[in-house]
């Protein structure tokens, strides 16, 4: 079996025990998923385990470890190209600046994400940064922003896109469900 792919079974593993909540071995997977990874120099890889390491700390709702790993892999998936990486990462650190509480900066995260996924036509991403920017529209109380922002993939109509945690349901359940608070003055 070849190095890579040994860290590539590693990564899903790790993901698995994410998802299960058992956040300190999924963090030992990817610790040694990166190790790997950095051995074979394989900078796309080396920027997704850093993604899912931080989302790690996400879920154990640790924004100050996760920032800078995904601040990482941020650049370093910009520097080799890897826009779908990129963008995720960003989705990533608007997440992990709304759990801050920095405001500003998560809106610039999404509005970043938001603007290379629509360059390059990632449905699931573009979706992702307008809830993302969504939320923290109803959070700051522009209930008909937010709206907009939730309906339009919806609604498949096009948002103005500027240049510049997350919780276990699908985004279209938590779109819906955004909605619905919206809608009833519940945000």
């Amino acid at each position: 079996v070849r190095s890579d792919e040994i860290a590539t079974t590693l990564n899903n593993i790790g993901i698995v025990y994410r998802e299960m909540g058992r956040y300190d071995e999924a963090l030992k997977t990817f610790d040694e998923a990166l190790a790997i990874d950095r051995k074979l120099k394989s900078r796309w890889a080396i920027a997704y385990d850093l993604r899912n390491t931080a989302l790690t700390y996400l879920r154990m709702t640790r924004p100050d470890k996760a920032l800078p790993l995904l601040e990482e892999a941020a650049a370093e998936s910009h520097d080799i190209g890897d826009r779908v990486n990129e963008a995720k990462s960003l989705l990533g650190l608007g997440d992990t600046h709304s759990m801050a509480g920095n405001t500003p900066k998560a809106r610039e995260s999404f509005e970043k994400a938001l603007t290379l996924s629509h360059s390059m036509a990632i449905r699931e991403t573009e979706w992702r940064a307008l809830y993302g920017l969504g939320r923290l529209a109803l959070r700051e109380g522009r209930r008909e922003e937010a709206k907009e922002l939730l309906t339009a993939p919806l609604e498949d109509r096009p948002v103005n896109v500027q240049p510049c945690i997350c919780r276990d349901e699908p985004v279209e359940q938590r779109t819906r469900t955004m909605i619905t608070q919206t809608w009833h003055g519940r945000g």
